[in-house]
């Protein structure tokens, strides 16, 4: 089990809770971000997302497949410098995740997975959908991605 605390420190527990063990990328690693705005699991135990915050383009998402001992940056140049407010796996894919990302000029949803080289956007620029804490939900069964906020909701398909 994983938890994110006050948005700067990851924590993982392998006995049911009974000790804990700080996994929170290092400075080096997140650049010196602190802000983790979401964290995501997948498929395997050891894998694991992190999104931050803050307007900035160096780190957005960093991704461990061996829970949290090492760290990889998969943000790409071509996101916007905003804060990431969300991030969704979806599951049955090669490391697929979504990421919310909330700008001054509307919201945008992207997707990226361990076959892509880059994130690519999904569906159209949003409106400004508010900044009270944003959500993404897979919903496989209607092949849809779903994003809700403090001034509505929105779905389309998913990526793949």
């Amino acid at each position: 089990m994983y938890v994110l605390l006050n948005q700067t420190n990851i924590k993982k527990t392998t006995d049911s809770g009974a000790t804990w063990i700080d996994i929170t990328p290092s400075s080096s690693v997140s650049n010196g971000q602190t802000n983790i705005t979401s964290i995501e699991t997948g498929k395997t135990p050891g894998e694991l997302w992190a999104a931050y915050g803050n307007a900035q383009n160096s780190v957005k998402v960093l991704y461990t497949t061996n829970g949290g001992g090492s760290w990889v940056n998969i943000t790409t140049n071509n996101l916007p410098a905003a804060a990431v407010s969300d991030i969704a796996y979806q599951r049955g894919t090669n490391g697929g995740v979504y990421i919310c990302i909330i700008t001054s000029n509307g919201t945008t949803i992207w997707y990226k997975n361990n076959n892509m080289n880059q994130w690519q956007q999904v569906g159209n620029t949003l409106p400004l959908m508010g900044y009270i804490k944003n959500r993404l939900f897979v919903v496989p069964a209607m092949n849809k991605i779903r994003f809700g906020g403090s001034r509505g909701a929105w779905e389309t398909d998913l990526y793949e």
